[in-house]
């Protein structure tokens, strides 16, 4: 099983002219995290997430949902 990695968050940039939450930039020493607003579904279950994510790590690009807390 993974363990959970924390990673310290350098910045947090939202786009410029849009509302609060809805495109930003996340990033850390070795990682970043897109983050914009607007639904999106995994295609394995029936949930629908609130935001989708692109997760950049050496060259590797992922992409998926998820919701903001």
């Amino acid at each position: 099983m993974n363990k959970a990695i924390k990673l310290k968050v350098t910045s947090i940039n939202q786009a410029a002219g849009y509302s609060l939450n809805n495109i930003m930039v996340i990033k850390t020493k070795f990682t970043r995290l897109t983050v914009v607003e607007g639904k999106c579904s995994d295609g394995m279950s029936d949930e629908t997430y609130s935001h989708n994510a692109v997760f950049e790590k050496d060259g590797i690009v992922l992409g998926g949902c998820c919701n903001l807390k």
